[in-house]
């Protein structure tokens, strides 16, 4: 199978053949929908180097926001048929630690000892025709289209994570929510909350284009540059109960 490949340290990526990996234990292999572009993948070959460690260390497939669907199951897996559609966490810890029993691979507590970060930081990823993946890290996709879905798995975790922390000061009537910033993370921010809150959201941006787009998922648009904390004072009459900050990259 085709696979894009870190190589080297300092090494733009090359695509390759490599032979199409088999599920192990606890593991699916999915046959991949779509393989989100993050800027980390840039990082990775860019501008890491030996000092990020053995983790990091190539060579391995790239590609950490990844969905597909069910192509073989491993020795032990239960609960998922093939064809079934999935997201892929992509942090792995240790699988045993209290942080990894609460599925929060991120904050494992045996992280520094572990072979690598994620499935595509220091193991095999999705930017390949074929992926293998712990059974514990799907996440079903009911009727999302996962070859669109992939970028949720990561991207779509940044603003959702900020957003879930401010929850309790969205609840109740007569609250609202400034996004700044509106490049992918902000318009993510957007929709989430829409689905979550009740609140206003508004979103501000010094791009029209971006403004239109938030302004579609049910934000008020605020104009950027030049007197824009005053329109935003005005427009909330300052009232904004948190702010959800994010990347206009």
């Amino acid at each position: 199978m085709k696979a894009v490949r870190f190589t080297a340290w300092k090494t733009f990526p090359s695509i390759e053949e490599v032979p199409r990996p088999v599920p192990g234990p606890g593991e699916v292999l999915l046959k991949i929908a779509g393989a989100g572009a993050c800027h980390s993948d840039v990082a990775v070959f860019e501008q890491f180097d030996e000092s990020m460690g053995e983790q990091l260390a190539p060579a391995y497939t790239l590609g950490h926001e990844n969905s597909g669907w069910i192509e073989e199951v491993g020795p032990g897996v239960t609960g998922v048929k093939v064809g079934d559609a999935f997201l892929s966490y992509g942090p792995i810890g240790c699988q045993h630690c209290p942080a990894c029993s609460r599925g929060q691979d991120t904050y494992c507590y045996n992280a520094a000892t572990q072979p690598y970060l994620a499935t595509g930081l220091g193991r095999d990823g999705g930017m390949a025709e074929y992926m293998t993946v712990p059974a514990r890290n799907l996440v079903p996709l009911g009727d999302a289209d996962p070859i669109t879905a992939a970028p949720l798995s990561d991207a779509g975790l940044t603003p959702y994570h900020a957003i879930k922390l401010a929850l309790p000061k969205l609840a109740g009537g007569g609250k609202s929510a400034l996004v700044i910033g509106l490049g992918g993370l902000g318009q993510i921010a957007v929709q989430i909350l829409a689905a979550l809150t009740g609140a206003d959201i508004y979103a501000t941006d010094m791009k029209p284009e971006a403004m239109a787009e938030a302004q579609k998922s049910g934000a008020i648009p605020i104009e950027g540059g030049e007197g824009q904390a005053e329109r935003i004072r005005e427009a909330t009459g300052v009232r904004a109960s948190t702010r959800c900050s994010t990347s206009s990259a």
